[in-house]
Protein backbone atom coordinates (compact mmCIF):
# COMPACT_ATOMS: atom_id res chain seq x y z
CA UNK A 1 0.00 0.00 0.00
CA UNK A 2 2.80 2.20 1.06
CA UNK A 3 4.47 2.11 -2.72
CA UNK A 4 0.64 2.29 -4.27
CA UNK A 5 0.88 5.82 -2.17
CA UNK A 6 4.03 6.80 -3.52
CA UNK A 7 2.25 6.39 -7.06
CA UNK A 8 -0.29 8.51 -6.11
CA UNK A 9 -2.73 6.08 -5.30
CA UNK A 10 -4.70 6.30 -2.83
CA UNK A 11 -7.13 3.76 -0.78
CA UNK A 12 -10.35 5.27 0.04
CA UNK A 13 -11.75 2.22 2.52
CA UNK A 14 -11.32 -1.43 3.54
CA UNK A 15 -13.79 -4.45 3.96
CA UNK A 16 -12.52 -7.31 5.72
CA UNK A 17 -9.68 -8.66 3.42
CA UNK A 18 -10.68 -5.59 0.63
CA UNK A 19 -8.98 -2.91 -0.34
CA UNK A 20 -11.39 -0.10 -1.89
CA UNK A 21 -10.20 2.58 -4.40
CA UNK A 22 -12.23 5.19 -6.22
CA UNK A 23 -10.22 6.20 -9.65
CA UNK A 24 -11.28 8.72 -12.20
CA UNK A 25 -13.03 6.88 -14.96
CA UNK A 26 -9.87 7.69 -16.96
CA UNK A 27 -7.41 6.63 -14.35
CA UNK A 28 -8.80 2.72 -14.38
CA UNK A 29 -7.04 1.10 -15.93
CA UNK A 30 -3.70 2.77 -14.45
CA UNK A 31 -5.06 2.20 -11.58
CA UNK A 32 -5.60 -1.78 -11.94
CA UNK A 33 -2.36 -2.29 -13.22
CA UNK A 34 -0.98 -0.81 -10.22
CA UNK A 35 -2.85 -2.58 -7.85
CA UNK A 36 -2.33 -5.68 -8.97
CA UNK A 37 1.44 -5.49 -9.60
CA UNK A 38 2.13 -4.63 -6.20
CA UNK A 39 -0.11 -6.49 -4.02
CA UNK A 40 0.91 -9.92 -5.85
CA UNK A 41 3.80 -8.93 -4.15
CA UNK A 42 5.05 -9.58 -1.01
CA UNK A 43 7.80 -7.98 1.39
CA UNK A 44 11.23 -9.23 1.48
CA UNK A 45 11.05 -11.28 4.45
CA UNK A 46 8.61 -13.03 2.76
CA UNK A 47 10.42 -14.50 0.21
CA UNK A 48 8.98 -17.70 -1.98
CA UNK A 49 5.54 -17.34 0.02
CA UNK A 50 2.63 -17.21 -2.99
CA UNK A 51 0.81 -13.75 -3.06
CA UNK A 52 -2.06 -13.41 -5.38
CA UNK A 53 -4.58 -10.55 -5.93
CA UNK A 54 -8.23 -10.67 -7.37
CA UNK A 55 -9.59 -7.49 -8.96
CA UNK A 56 -12.63 -6.39 -9.85
CA UNK A 57 -13.94 -3.03 -11.41
CA UNK A 58 -17.56 -1.64 -10.87
CA UNK A 59 -19.41 1.52 -10.29
CA UNK A 60 -20.36 0.44 -6.99
CA UNK A 61 -19.19 -1.67 -4.27
CA UNK A 62 -22.04 -3.73 -4.70
CA UNK A 63 -21.76 -4.14 -8.45
CA UNK A 64 -18.44 -5.88 -9.51
CA UNK A 65 -17.12 -7.36 -12.76
CA UNK A 66 -13.76 -8.99 -13.66
CA UNK A 67 -12.09 -6.56 -15.97
CA UNK A 68 -12.94 -8.25 -18.96
CA UNK A 69 -16.76 -8.58 -18.04
CA UNK A 70 -16.23 -4.62 -16.95
CA UNK A 71 -15.07 -3.36 -20.10
CA UNK A 72 -17.74 -4.36 -22.47
CA UNK A 73 -20.80 -2.97 -20.12
CA UNK A 74 -22.56 -0.13 -21.72
CA UNK A 75 -21.84 2.77 -18.94
CA UNK A 76 -17.88 1.71 -19.86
Amino acid sequence: IAQLRKEGISMVGTVHDELIFLPRFGDVLEYKEAVEYWMSRGPGWASGTPIACELTLGPTYGDQYDYDVWRTKEWH
